[in-house]
Order: C-alpha cells, then structure tokens, then sequence
C-alpha cells in the first residue's frame, strides 16, 4: 500500500529538519533570522510601520513570486534524480548499503526531502500571499509581541527554504557522484560475469569438440549457419566476431 506524504515524512522524521542543530541549514536560518529580527527591532520597524508599510507588501509579493519558481527548480531537480535511477544503480546502492553504516546514499531519503522542500514552498507562498492582502486590511495593527512573532516565523520559514534548497542541491552533486561510483562499480560486475561466461561457455564447447567429430571450422560454419536462421539485426557483425573469436 502506497505511503500518504505526511507518512513518508514521519518515516524519514522530516518535521526535526526544522530544528535540527547539526544541521547547516538550521544554524544558518536560525543566524540569518535572528540578525534580521534584531534589525527590524532596531530600526523600530513597529513604531514606524506606515514607513515600511510599501515595503512590505512589495516584499511579501516578491517572496511569493520567488517560491512559485522555486517549485519548478524542485520538479527539475526530482526528473534529473528519476533519469539517473537506472534499475542496475538502485540495486547496486541497496545490495552495497544493506550491512553498511554512517554516511551513505539514501535514494528514499533523497526524494523525501525534495518533497518536504516543495510542501513547504507551498506553505510559504500560502503565508506570504495571506500577509499581502492582510496589507490591504482596514483593521488596527496588530500588538507589538504578535507582530515581532509573525516576522520572526515567516523569516525563518523564508531563510529555512534557501538554505535547505542550498542543501539539497549540494546533495544532488554528492547523489551524482556516488551514483557514477556505483555505475562503474555495476559494470565492473557486468564485465566480470561477461568473462566468467564466455570462459564457461568456451570450456563447454572444447568438451563437446572433443568428444565429437566435428572440427572446429566445421563448427564455425554451423553457428554461422544458425545465426543466419535467426532474426537479430546485426548478423554479419555477429558473424565476424565468431569468425575472429573461433578461427
């Protein structure tokens, strides 16, 4: 059964994201944010409201702007993911990180985080469009605590967004990295069965000579013979490679 969003993210414990203290992006956010709130307080922008008020609508419209071409970066972001996750990679990353622990690709994690970017892009262009047409409200402003409050939670929301974008796109340069390893680490594989099996066939082969009549060009005559019987495209490059192979 298919996992709801808010599932996936309580799996992946996405809500500590928020207030994760290792993390860059919380330090970052809480840093940003707190400059700018002491700013504000500084500037008395409370006091002198009808002074920022032109400049708080244009950003809260901006903000919004902004974050719906955020969405589209994420879309991008999640398609260039999905392109990569050849079949081979995914089994080749699971069967690798299956007893290992510590810092490894987390495919799951990944594309959970992507979707916990984008619902909270939505939440943010939903905040910063209600603040733009509160603006516009006849209604008294609010006290001082609440407006403090407000500006503290929507700055961060904004200063979490960036820096968590900044995050995930640094984890996408590390997922392409890791992924082109364990490519190579899979074809190596395939190479290596390859040669087992042309080792295993050959031996079979110079068994089934021995015990027969057949010498070996009349044996190159009847594969040739056979792959002509058949409906693969490339019959003479097929040919030639037996021709070399066998000769």
């Amino acid at each position: 059964m298919k996992k709801k969003i808010f599932e996936r993210f309580n799996e992946y414990k996405k809500w500590k994201d928020y207030i994760n203290p290792t993390s860059f992006e919380v330090k970052i956010t809480v840093l940003v944010t707190v400059i700018f709130v002491v700013g504000a307080l500084t500037l008395k922008t409370y006091d002198h409201f009808d002074s920022y008020y032109d400049f708080f609508k244009t950003l809260t419209l901006s903000v919004a702007q902004a974050l719906i071409g955020v969405l589209g970066v994420i879309i991008a972001g999640v398609a260039i993911i999905i392109s990569v996750l050849k079949k081979e990679i995914i089994e080749t990353i699971e069967s690798i990180n299956k007893n290992k622990s510590g810092n490894k690709l987390d495919i799951g994690q990944l594309l959970v985080s992507f979707e916990f970017l984008a619902f909270n892009v939505g939440i943010g262009i939903f905040f910063y469009l209600s603040m733009y047409f509160i603006l516009f409200s006849p209604y008294q402003l609010v006290n001082k605590f609440i407006f403090y409050t407000l500006l503290f939670v929507l700055s961060y929301l904004l200063f979490f967004i960036i820096f968590y974008s900044i995050s995930l796109i640094s984890n996408i340069v590390r997922f392409f990295y890791i992924a082109n390893l364990y490519d190579e680490i899979s074809n190596s594989k395939r190479n290596l069965y390859n040669t087992a099996n042309e080792i295993r066939i050959d031996f079979i082969l110079k068994e089934i000579l021995k015990n027969s009549n057949l010498s070996q060009e009349e044996f190159l005559t009847i594969i040739q013979n056979y792959v002509d019987a058949t409906n693969v495209d490339n019959k003479e490059e097929i040919k030639n490679y037996f021709k070399e192979y066998y000769k």
